[in-house]
């Protein structure tokens, strides 16, 4: 059973630094693909969690030119 959550939010006013810092997590790794970066950290503040590329993840945060989704402990799906 899947458990998580993703919400897209406007990009006027975003700082992807300062949104990891709120939530207290660190940045695990950063990828970019088709115009799309995503940013997956850790937060203690998060409950669920995911095991990727060897690393515990539960936030995800994407950015294309259009929009910002952001998601725990992954966006799941398409984005």
């Amino acid at each position: 059973s899947i458990k998580g959550e993703s919400i897209i939010i406007d990009k006027e006013n975003f700082c992807v630094i300062s949104f990891f810092n709120q939530m207290r997590a660190k940045i695990l790794f950063v990828e970019e693909i088709d115009g799309i970066t995503s940013y997956y950290g850790y937060s203690p503040k998060i409950k669920y969690e995911k095991l990727i590329n060897n690393k515990v993840v539960n936030l995800h945060v994407a950015i294309s030119q259009e929009l910002i989704k952001i998601g725990s402990p992954i966006i799941f799906g398409s984005f």
